[in-house]
């Protein structure tokens, strides 16, 4: 209803929350791709993504209000800010750039219950994701609708998930590691168990909330899981719900694999691997807990679907 097509770039400026998840989707489904902004940006950095890749519609929250104008200043072409947890544009003030419109919680209780048919097909854009870039300035990585179906249609098959699977949610949107969170649990039929930034920076937090909310499928950065062996005493018979431990993202160092696969001997670890240009493109189930002084452990072989080539 408020202008965006099939083809359009749709900004997502929200805190991890449901309804973050619920702009993803919904920006899809009006055929367009979605663009996850971090709210804790500067926003020089979310003005020039916006420029960068046009996006002039954003699905945005009274958290970030503050910055809304700067953005603007900055040369963010905005048009229109839809804004789910405030019922009436005019508490926001001053809040609102000059010339953009705004859609309120007001606006959404009165939108038609159905929802739009996806026009789109599998390789038009789905999603961008921006990095740092080798020169330092934002870098548009773009990922299609089938680039991301063919790696969580493998993981939901080769990892066995199920409807009664109850699946964390670590990674900030922004990064690629969100996609197997995100779609591979609605492939499945999952729930998803979103993870505050915040908790993640206390290692018994993150412990006691993984057993309390009975997670059985994990995947996280090795770092993370490394706080855990390094900063609980979790240890065998813990986490019994847990059965799968994925990672990715960076080197997991052997001494710390093998004492968390020696904590938590019940779950299977697998290592997936791929830059974010062509999201995970091999994975490896790590048999048994590698030598503490060993190489790191393999990325393992071509999903399917993919195809490896040495050179």
């Amino acid at each position: 209803a408020g202008g965006v097509r099939k083809g359009d770039r749709f900004g997502v400026y929200l805190e991890k929350s449901a309804e973050a998840v619920v702009a993803l989707y919904g920006a899809m489904k009006a055929g367009a791709a979605y663009v996850p902004l971090d709210a804790n940006a500067p926003p020089a950095r979310i003005a020039y993504i916006a420029a960068d890749c046009g996006l002039s519609t954003l699905v945005t929250g009274s958290e970030v209000a503050s910055r809304w104008v700067e953005l603007h200043k900055h040369g963010a072409p905005l048009r229109h800010l839809v804004v789910p947890d405030v019922v009436e544009a005019g508490v926001l003030g001053d809040a609102v750039p000059s010339g953009v419109e705004v859609t309120t919680a007001a606006d959404l209780a009165e939108a038609p219950a159905d929802g739009p048919v996806a026009r789109t097909i599998g390789r038009d854009l789905a999603y961008i994701l921006y990095t740092s870039g080798s020169t330092g300035r934002p870098k548009g990585v773009m990922l299609s609708h089938d680039n991301a179906l063919g790696f969580v249609s493998w993981a939901a098959r080769t990892f066995g998930m199920r409807p009664d699977d109850r699946v964390s949610q670590f990674a900030p949107f922004i990064f690629d590691l969100s996609t197997f969170d995100l779609f591979a649990s609605a492939l499945a039929g999952a729930s998803l168990h979103l993870v505050r930034p915040q908790s993640q920076l206390f290692p018994r937090v993150v412990r006691t909330w993984l057993a309390d909310e009975a997670i059985t499928i994990v995947y996280a950065v090795p770092s993370l899981l490394t706080s855990l062996i390094e900063r609980t005493d979790i240890g065998p018979g813990d986490l019994p719900a847990l059965r799968t431990v994925l990672f990715a993202g960076e080197v997991f160092p052997p001494k710390h694999l093998s004492r968390l696969m020696h904590a938590l001997p019940h779950a299977t670890f697998a290592n997936l691997y791929g830059p974010t240009e062509t999201n995970v493109c091999t994975g490896f189930v790590v048999p048994e807990p590698p030598d503490p002084e060993g190489p790191p452990v393999s990325i393992g072989s071509a999903i399917d679907g993919d195809e490896g080539i040495v050179v």
